[in-house]
């Protein structure tokens, strides 16, 4: 068996192609539209963030296999230096049904033994988002007792008979191992149910392989603000700009401060700025990148928090419960975005750019929006759909599914008229949490290496960190 490292792990990721999930909030997590090893360093990157109960407390090390010659696992749990458990990945789109699942246990089972551990082999989980056929789960509920009313012989024949390493192995030679470790061995089943729980506590996990789309278009406002915040920072600087900036400093008496527009350095001459130079200009250029990247990342981090927001606040107790339709849910995003990242990216300009954010203004023109691209799908009209050909097709189901039972556009407006009787206070929730979260004033203080020698300063920071997972 060859475990892979981390840094080996870690390159797989970022060749990564992220998957195309449109509208999170009505669909299904696209499990299946991710390549086999995708969705193995997906599995493996949930199991490390959420540790087994039966692991729990215990001296664990997890390791992903290689993704070629996996002899039948695809994850390993080991225990005092033996492998104690497997996972094994079948990122299938239909069923699992109960002769496959026999198979792979007995192929599991016996390059277990001929690694030279299978008295050490004792957990089993068979990862299927689709799920196993109820046969299959039956057995799982109640495997030791019921593994033994299966033809165990012909299954095992079939295996051998599909592998070169085991053609000299027969059914007399494995039955005493085979059948001791079947009634002891822990059976487990992993669906898309338990996978869609361990990735809303593994965001992370879920910004790296899947790409969110929406049907209503967010982008506009998240490119619009980016936009704003890219040019503001190019018209900071111009030559009139830093003759001002000279002026000020020349005023400033203490000769070791220097306050840059926003930027502050202490412990340099003043004389090293306001001179023009393009020493200069680059460094306040890269000043300026460097406030722009941190805003573009709070938004990011926003829209992300929107995302997560909606999924379980709005998705699950009201879609799920089918207390609104799935519709009437492409209101939430667009309405929450522009209500928050605006207001919050305005905080951190000098000057009005966007112009005040009226709440009823933003429903009005959510509310617009999603009428008009529900009437235009209502007669087979799609041409308002960005993305490629394959994205605009995928965004075509979600539209047709999320229309069932909708058949006029009268229906979906009045429809959306009384679901945002529940879902407007949430969202309105939603933002004022998050302006909340979001209020105070940024500040960035970058230090010189000095700093390693202020005790009390990496008191603090080693305190921060902690709080960094």
């Amino acid at each position: 068996m060859i475990f892979i490292d981390s840094n080996q792990i870690e390159d797989e990721e970022k060749a990564l192609s992220k998957v195309d999930w449109i509208e999170p909030n009505i669909s299904q997590i696209p499990y299946n539209s991710l390549g086999g090893r995708n969705f193995e360093i997906l599995v493996y990157r949930l199991f490390e963030n959420n540790i087994p109960d039966v692991y729990k407390d215990k001296a664990l090390k997890i390791y992903l296999m290689e993704g070629v010659g996996d002899q039948g696992r695809d994850i390993s749990f080991v225990l005092n230096g033996h492998v104690d458990g497997v996972v094994q990945c079948k990122n299938w789109k239909e069923k699992f049904s109960k002769p496959l699942l026999i198979k792979e246990i007995i192929k599991t089972s016996l390059f277990m033994k001929m690694g030279g551990e299978l008295q050490y082999f004792n957990k089993y989980w068979i990862v299927v988002p689709e799920g196993c056929t109820s046969d299959a789960k039956t057995l799982i509920r109640n495997f030791s007792s019921l593994i033994k009313q299966e033809k165990i012989e012909d299954l095992f024949n079939q295996v051998i008979g599909e592998y070169e390493t085991f053609k000299d192995l027969s059914y007399e030679s494995e039955e005493n191992d085979l059948l001791t470790l079947l009634e002891r061995i822990q059976i487990s089943e992993i669906t898309r149910i338990q996978l869609d729980t361990l990735l809303e506590n593994s965001p992370n996990v879920k910004k790296m392989h899947f790409k969110l789309n929406s049907i209503i278009d967010c982008d506009t406002n998240q490119k619009m603000i980016e936009s704003t915040l890219e040019n503001f920072g190019l018209r900071m600087f111009t030559d009139v700009d830093l003759n001002i900036l000279k002026e000020n400093i020349e005023k400033v008496p203490e000769n070791y401060r220097t306050r840059l527009l926003g930027f502050d350095i202490f412990g340099l001459p003043q004389e090293m700025f306001g001179t023009s130079s393009d020493d200069e200009r680059d460094f306040l250029q890269s000043a300026m990148n460097l406030w722009t990247k941190l805003n573009i990342m709070v938004m990011n981090k926003v829209v992300d928090e929107i995302n997560d927001l909606i999924y379980s606040r709005i998705t699950i107790p009201l879609v799920h419960t089918n207390q609104v339709h799935p519709h009437s849910v492409f209101f939430c995003a667009p309405y929450i975005t522009k209500c928050t990242i605006f207001v919050i990216n305005e905080n951190s300009m000098p000057i009005s750019v966007y112009g005040p954010i009226n709440r009823n203004d933003v429903e009005k023109e959510c509310k617009e929006r999603i009428i008009a691209t529900a009437s235009s799908a209502l007669k087979n009209d799609f041409s308002s759909f960005y993305g490629d050909a394959s994205l605009i097709q995928k965004k075509k189901l979600i539209m047709t599914f999320s229309l069932v039972g909708l058949k006029t556009i009268e229906e979906v407006s009045a429809q959306l008229e009384k679901d945002l009787k529940l879902l407007k206070p949430i969202c309105d929730e939603i933002i004022d949490s998050l302006l909340e979260k979001y209020k105070y004033p940024k500040t960035v203080v970058i230090h010189d290496l000095s700093i390693w020698k202020d005790s009390k300063y990496m008191d603090n920071a080693a305190k921060t960190l902690k709080n960094f997972k």
